[in-house]
Order: structure tokens, then C-alpha cells, then sequence
């Protein structure tokens, strides 16, 4: 039952947010630097969707990071971690929930670490939103090639649900970053009361 509710509200927020990256999508674009970010982003992510295989390193090494960021912001002991060509591990001690085993899943991590930087400047220059693209890219087509049959995060909490959680999340957190990317953090409780207001029309 808790996986159910879980869902539902995972695609809530989703849907909510996605409605927010619609209405907001126009005044993105009039960025200007709009065009710096979308070139980095959609090259790159051509390039590495056709290149880089689903084990690469470096792909290997994001998956571990996110296990290992949502560990730690669960309050987890981290105990280890490797990574090789051909697999990655992460351990820590204590138990562990949907956030931890899906985070590699939905998470845009290095996005997130760069985007920090966004704290610092008022009105980045073209270079920042060149690398919010590459890390961009990077991210999200290292998480869509990580979706495949034979993960055993998902066997987890089975496949359904992990999917769509996963699946959910990813699109929450990319128009996040995109919020964040063109209108600052400012932008956080804007995208959340968004999201409420467009559902309580309903009600």
C-alpha cells in the first residue's frame, strides 16, 4: 500500500511540475543564454547516447555517488565504495529506502553539485550555462541508459513501481534544475506553490 501511495504522489508532483516547466518554458528560452545551455545540451547528449555504453566508468561512478549522497542524507553510515569498468558498489549501514536504492534512477547529480555555483552569481555568464548543458546531458542520458531489465536496484522494491517512481522523479528533478538554471533558487517554492495551485482547481 505504501508503494501505491508513494507512486501516486511521486506522479503528482511530476505532472505539477511538468505544468510549471510548460507555463514557464517561453520566459527559458528568452534566457539570454538559453541558446549556450540548449547547444552543450543537446550535442553532447547525441553524442554520449550514441557512444557511451551503459558499464562506462564514469556513468558507473554517478550511479555510486547518488547511492552514496542520499545515504548520507539519510543519516547512513558510508562503509564503502568502488568502481570499475565493469561495475560499481556502495555500502553503508542501515536500512535502506526508495530514495537510496532509485536515487541513480532520478537524480541529476552532477547537475546539482554545479548548480550550487548558481548561489554565487546574480547573472552567470554563457560558460556556466555551457557546462549546466554538458553536465546536464550527461546526467540525464547516463540515468535513461541505466533503465533496463536486468537492474537489480529494481528488483528491490519490484520493477513497477521502481519505474515509475523513477521515472517520475527524473522528470521532476530535471524541471527543477531547469527552474533553477534560468530563474535561480528563488524559484524552488515558486515551482512547488505551482504545482499545489494547479491541483486545487480541481477541488
Amino acid at each position: 500500500m505504501l508503494r501505491v501511495v508513494t507512486a501516486l504522489l511521486s506522479i503528482l508532483l511530476a505532472v505539477g511540475s511538468a505544468h510549471y516547466g510548460i507555463v514557464r518554458i517561453g520566459s527559458w528560452i528568452e534566457h539570454t543564454h538559453f541558446w549556450y545551455f540548449a547547444g552543450a545540451f543537446v550535442g553532447l547528449g547525441i553524442l554520449l547516447a550514441l557512444v557511451m555504453k551503459q558499464s562506462s566508468f564514469y556513468s558507473t561512478l554517478r550511479h555510486e555517488m547518488c547511492h552514496w549522497l542520499f545515504s548520507v542524507l539519510f543519516l547512513h553510515k558510508p562503509v564503502g565504495i568502488s568502481v570499475s569498468l565493469q561495475e560499481g558498489e556502495y555500502v553503508y549501514s542501515g536500512k535502506s529506502n526508495y530514495f537510496i536504492t532509485l536515487a541513480p534512477y532520478f537524480f541529476p547529480i552532477v547537475t546539482f553539485f554545479l548548480l550550487l555555483l548558481r548561489l554565487l552569481f546574480d547573472n552567470p555568464g554563457p560558460l556556466f550555462f555551457i557546462v549546466i548543458g554538458l553536465a546536464m546531458a550527461f546526467d540525464l542520458v547516463s540515468s535513461i541508459k541505466d533503465y533496463h531489465c536486468g537492474q537489480s536496484d529494481w528488483r528491490r522494491f519490484g520493477r513497477p513501481f521502481s519505474v515509475i517512481f523513477s521515472a517520475t522523479m527524473l522528470a521532476f528533478f530535471t524541471v527543477l534544475h531547469f527552474s533553477i538554471l534560468f530563474e535561480g533558487f528563488s524559484s524552488v517554492p515558486k515551482l512547488f506553490k505551482h504545482a499545489f495551485r494547479f491541483y486545487a482547481k480541481f477541488f
